[in-house]
């Protein structure tokens, strides 16, 4: 007996799958709108939060800075040099720089790119600071950033 009633219920799931799914969807739609309204401050100050966290995000994205990978060919392993064709007649200028604020930049240790070493005077010149350099590290003097360079 309960094997004939398993096939019905299977059968009569098969022939009405379409209104199932309707009305699951509409049921899961109808909680999630009462859920919504009865929770509306609580989301609207978490809407509030994300908004403000893009807008921090999008404001500090220039400061992000990308690790550089190593590159996929060597230099030594580049056999052809392919020649532009009709190079440009004039060079575009970034008007972006010229108005730039020159600043300090302070003595730090950089990270190199895989492969890279530092130079014997840079290690000297990281020790003389008391600073031990790090395997694909050297040592950045302090300089001046921002100021337009008169070729």
């Amino acid at each position: 007996m309960e094997e004939k009633e398993k096939k019905t219920f299977i059968t009569w799931v098969k022939e009405h799958k379409k209104q199932l799914v309707i009305a699951g969807v509409s049921i899961t739609a109808i909680v999630l709108a009462i859920l919504a309204v009865k929770n509306r401050e609580t989301l609207m100050k978490l809407w509030a939060e994300l908004k403000d966290a893009i807008m921090d995000i999008t404001k500090s994205a220039d400061k992000i800075t990308v690790e550089s990978t190593e590159p996929s060919v060597k230099v030594g392993e580049v056999v052809n040099v392919v020649d532009v064709i009709n190079p440009p007649a004039l060079m575009v200028v970034d008007n972006t720089t010229i108005d730039k604020i020159p600043f300090g930049v302070q003595k730090h240790v950089r990270n190199l790119a895989p492969g890279y070493h530092p130079s014997p005077e840079k290690i000297a010149t990281a020790l003389e600071n008391g600073i031990e350099l790090l395997p694909n590290q050297t040592w950045v003097r302090d300089y001046i950033k921002g100021l337009a360079v008169v070729a």
